[in-house]
């Protein structure tokens, strides 16, 4: 059996992802294009389901005009685009509205894990019958949103598969770049023995739409939260890219797209400000592993157990076949043993010389940080998460100033998600000011 990790790998290459960098810029302009309709005239865009914000504070550039968005909800639906079409080469247009059949099942299944996992769900960890035998409404909503995306799923496997082969038996070159085709076609490309059934390809269709659409939008959307609360920070990193040539970004295509997704890839600041921002608000704050065999941990320094046995350094603690073990990315990328005195305070400056305890690699281009997690397991569409990021801030940052609109406030569900203060039961919103820069 070929290991997932090695068919998936071509799909997440250096070459692959710069293949897909003309659909970052696409979206990113056209997220820009809808910001840029909103700040055209003074006003606040609100949903009248909710209450009203909390008056934003006075802007300290009143030359511009203004408006307050959730910039949360507008990265979401950007970012669900462009997996629908570097994943899949498949049109959401969420963007333009929401109500294609499989983005309203999985914005049905993100509101439900934005919940968090209450005292039942944490008991089906360990008792999943009880989800057959008791179903409840969110089982059933959950349900029926797999059974819509299944569906689709599966008619475009086999749409991609049959092109796939029509293509090989015509021994033309296989054109289609998305992840979902080269998965295919890497899959294909191994002993029958060791390919991935479909429905391990439907699971990994599933996967990089709900792992990868939104923990990237996460990422954005705390980012600009960070960048409206230092805007000393947020200026330097205008600055910065206002150094990037002008390009005919409308029409960019391959090669210049890549060209120009290069040079954004190497500014320093932009780097730091997106490596700072991962390590303070990463999107996933935490993982669960279950262990497959009986095993001991060696342990590094003290650590005092429940019943207060202290387990020195050299020692270990052993691990039980089935345990679950909890991985706390968020409590390692705030360790002050790791980062300093400063580990809670946003300061991109840092990455110009890390600490010497941040120095030691734990991934491939991401210094000592847990936030795509580490080793066999890690996640790998890092590349491409980072890629589109810096992209799209890239495309916003010059034409936007951002300041707060709200109280904003952290919590963890099965990703890291805003929510503005004392309206928690509204759930996930990031309401920010914007503005037009003066070009």
């Amino acid at each position: 059996m070929v290991p997932q990790r090695k068919l998936i790998a071509p799909a997440f290459s250096t070459q692959s992802i710069k293949a897909m960098t003309p659909i970052f810029f696409q979206k990113a302009e056209e997220l820009r294009d809808k910001w840029e309709s909103f700040a055209s005239s003074p006003t606040l865009i609100e949903d009248a389901r909710f209450p009203p914000l909390p008056a934003p504070p006075s802007s300290s550039s009143p030359s511009f005009a203004e408006a307050v968005i959730d910039v949360a909800h507008w990265f979401s639906r950007a970012t669900f685009d462009v997996m629908g079409l570097a994943g899949f080469d498949y049109h959401f247009h969420s963007l333009q509205h929401e109500s294609e059949e499989v983005y309203l099942a999985y914005r049905d299944m993100f509101r439900l894990a934005d919940k968090g996992p209450k005292l039942r769900e944490l008991v089906q960890l360990y008792f999943p019958i009880i989800e057959k035998i008791f179903p409840n409404e969110a089982t059933r909503v959950t349900k029926q949103s797999q059974r819509t995306i299944s569906e689709a799923g599966q008619r475009l496997i086999q749409s991609k598969k049959s092109a796939i082969l029509a293509e090989k038996a015509n021994a033309s070159e296989i054109k289609e770049k998305d992840i979902l085709s080269l998965l295919i076609k890497s899959n294909l490309s191994v002993d029958v023995s060791g390919r991935l059934s479909d429905a391990d390809l439907l699971a990994q269709l599933s996967t990089f739409l709900f792992a990868g659409s939104d923990s990237t939008a996460l990422t954005m959307s705390w980012c600009i939260h960070l960048l409206s609360l230092h805007p000393n920070v947020q200026g330097r990193l205008r600055t910065e890219l206002g150094s990037l040539s002008p390009c005919a970004s409308n029409s960019m295509t391959g090669y210049s797209a890549q060209s120009h997704s290069e040079a954004i890839d190497g500014l320093p600041f932009l780097d730091a400000v997106v490596r700072e921002t991962l390590r303070l608000c990463p999107p996933v704050h935490g993982t669960m592993r279950v262990a497959t065999r009986d095993d001991n941990i060696p342990i590094s320094s003290p650590i005092v157990l429940r019943n207060g046995t202290i387990i020195h350094p050299g020692e270990t603690i052993h691990i039980r076949k089935g345990s679950y073990v909890h991985i706390p990315i968020e409590a390692s990328n705030f360790s002050t043993d790791i980062w300093g005195k400063d580990a809670r305070i946003f300061n991109p400056d840092r990455w110009v010389s890390l600490p010497h305890t941040a120095r030691a690699p734990s991934h491939p281009g991401i210094a000592n940080l847990m936030t795509f997690s580490f080793g066999p397991h890690a996640c790998p569409g890092w590349k491409f998460s980072m890629l589109q990021t810096k992209i799209f801030l890239a495309t916003l940052i010059p034409h936007f100033v951002f300041e707060p609109a709200a109280d904003i406030q952290k919590f963890n569900a099965i990703l890291t998600r805003p929510y503005v203060f004392d309206q928690y039961e509204f759930g996930t919103r990031l309401p920010i000011k914007i503005g037009r820069v003066n070009l």
